[in-house]
């Protein structure tokens, strides 16, 4: 019975003492990664910081215990996170009180509703999904990210109520405010750590990039220089309190909510099922997937946790490292709890710019160009709906963009079938 309920418990069939130092490696540096990750998304999703610490400390906790994967590995991601500024940006301003309310509400509905898909069993219509459509979108949204970052980037402060494309365009028109100091503590972080990860990938690159930045920023106190910094951020664990919800939040959050929970559902039980073949004791179930990420959001949302989601570039680093079971995450989940307990004070004088190198950097893995020129060369349909799919989402948005794309993609597929079967009747008449 146990077994049913927390899967990890077959994972553990044969657990010695060699597989827990691997999980225990692989857990401190997924931990290491997930710390200046989760606080670069609580920013690019318009909350504080500390939110995404938040977000990376309970849910991945709940899912170690309740998810069928081994290997994936939960907590705040940058397309759930540009997809919630996406549409709550338009009900409040970032970073106001009521914004975060909103944010933490939407985690809340978004694990009721992952819970409800689990019970009426519809994980398995995720085969249905075209993969096209998916990678259109994410690299649409990849995009997106790397323009949200521009003004962190660059120091220009831009009005908090214009699109991505228009923030883009603002920019390129206030090129002359760029902060100099800002803009060279970006692109020399950024370079570190795509040099860092290229030739020693063994170092945590953006935890020292962090170090280093931090100490400089600190001790030749370059926050009066114009460059700006995270600032205080609460120390402790976080506190049960109930999320502020109501009819009208509800239906205003609901298009984020029904984009969140589809994006976020399809892209962790699609990168579950890319490590399945090296799991031994159980395969995955995306039914039980939806109740495990559910479940982590919905628990969550009354620890002020922002929405979270698999992490492709974690679970990859996880596995990599040696992860063999979830005690990974239980070991990764640790390290945030000590974080918040003792270290807070630390990242006072984290460059927001430094943040923004994390963020660009880790949606860089999100671009497949060679996709791209394979769809051209083997798949003109698919190519066409890539193309659209992308620029209706860059154009559009991203609710839009990727429900323009499904209905292209069928819509397509439905008139190339019947001329198909109007040249099959043709050659049967002649």
């Amino acid at each position: 019975m146990i077994r049913n309920i927390f899967p990890i418990v077959n994972s553990l069939k044969g657990y010695h003492n060699s597989l827990f130092k691997l999980d225990v490696l692989a857990g401190l540096t997924i931990g290491v990664v997930l710390i200046p990750q989760a606080m670069a998304y609580a920013l690019l999703a318009g909350i504080p910081p500390i939110y995404g610490l938040y977000g990376a400390l309970i849910p991945i906790i709940i899912y170690a215990f309740l998810g069928t994967s081994n290997y994936l590995s939960v907590g705040p991601v940058a397309i759930t996170a540009i997809l919630m500024f996406s549409g709550v940006s338009n009900l409040a301003s970032p970073f106001s009180e009521d914004y975060v309310n909103l944010i933490i509400a939407l985690g809340l509905f978004v694990g009721v509703f992952q819970l409800l898909l689990s019970a009426f069993k519809i994980g398995k219509l995720t085969k249905f999904l075209p993969k096209v459509v998916l990678s259109a979108f994410v690299h649409a949204a990849a995009i997106l990210i790397i323009i949200s970052q521009i003004k962190n980037a660059s120091g220009i402060v831009v009005p908090n109520n214009l699109s991505s494309i228009e923030s883009f365009g603002y920019i390129f028109q206030n090129t002359h405010d760029t902060n100099l100091l800002t803009f060279l503590f970006f692109l020399v972080s950024l370079l570190f750590i795509l040099v860092l990860n290229q030739k020693f990938k063994n170092i945590p690159s953006a935890l020292l990039t962090i170090i280093i930045a931090t100490f400089l920023t600190y001790y030749f106190r370059l926050d009066k220089e114009g460059l700006v910094i995270i600032g205080s951020i609460p120390e402790g664990l976080p506190m049960f309190r109930l999320p502020n919800i109501d009819r009208n939040s509800f239906i205003s959050l609901l298009p984020s909510i029904l984009t969140v929970t589809f994006i976020g559902f399809v892209g962790s039980i699609g990168l579950a099922k890319s490590y399945e073949e090296n799991q031994i004791y159980h395969k995955i179930n995306s039914n039980r997937e939806l109740l495990a990420l559910g479940f982590s959001k919905l628990v969550g949302s009354f620890f002020q946790a922002m929405p979270s989601t698999g992490s492709f570039s974690r679970s990859s680093i996880g596995f990599v490292a040696g992860a063999k079971t979830q005690v990974a995450s239980l070991v990764a989940g640790l390290l945030i709890l000590l974080t918040l307990l003792f270290m807070t004070p630390v990242f006072y004088f984290l460059p927001n710019a430094i943040l923004a190198a994390i963020i660009v950097q880790s949606v860089f893995s999100l671009l497949n160009l060679s996709y791209l020129k394979e769809l051209w060369h083997t798949n003109k349909f698919n190519f066409v709906v890539f193309i659209t799919t992308f620029f209706a989402t860059i154009i559009l948005g991203l609710e839009a963009g990727i429900i323009l794309g499904f209905v292209l993609y069928y819509l397509l597929k439905y008139l190339t079938n019947d001329l198909l079967k109007e040249k099959k009747n043709e050659t049967y008449d002649t």
